[in-house]
């Protein structure tokens, strides 16, 4: 958080390098979509692994290690902006929000894990378990500790940094 960004500075064609200054902030550069897959083969192939004993799968481990690897088949997806300056990230990077007990009131856990290219779909199952399980515990994580820091500023001076 408080250290540099991963990316490499990259220059795009100047129409890219326009969009930063039509779409100034996030919000207004986002695109959202629905998509029904079909998962009729998916379901019974999950089944039968579990069944063998294997690392437990589910059907979002199989759309992380794919989103993973459209990420780096297609390395231009893996870009961002930042003050209208476009760069390549140094690696694949995926975060998501876990809860720390199934339960409506449990808190979120957040995970952020680098994804290898060519990563075997097998290790990369054992080692998000691992990953998740490691922020489930009751050890507060870096970004706990970052906001920690930053929460104990008063108000007015965390309202002038952000």
């Amino acid at each position: 958080m408080f250290g540099p960004h991963d990316g490499i500075r990259v220059d795009p064609p100047p129409y890219r390098r326009m969009m930063s200054f039509l779409m100034r902030g996030r919000n207004e550069s986002a695109v959202y979509f629905e998509q029904h897959l079909d998962l009729s083969r998916t379901l019974p192939w999950i089944a039968e692994r579990n069944a063998g004993g294997a690392a437990r799968v589910t059907v979002f481990h199989i759309i992380l290690h794919c989103l993973a690897s459209v990420l780096h088949d297609r390395e231009r997806l893996n870009r961002f902006t930042l003050r209208r300056r476009t760069y390549q990230r140094r690696g694949v990077f995926l975060s998501f929000a876990a809860k720390k007990q199934m339960s409506d009131d449990a808190p979120l856990a957040t995970v952020k894990r680098k994804f290898a290219p060519g990563e075997p779909f097998d290790a990369m199952v054992r080692g998000l378990t691992g990953e998740i399980d490691g922020a489930r515990s009751d050890k507060p994580s870096s970004l706990d500790k970052e906001l920690g820091i930053l929460l104990a500023l008063p108000g007015f001076l965390l309202s002038f940094l952000f």
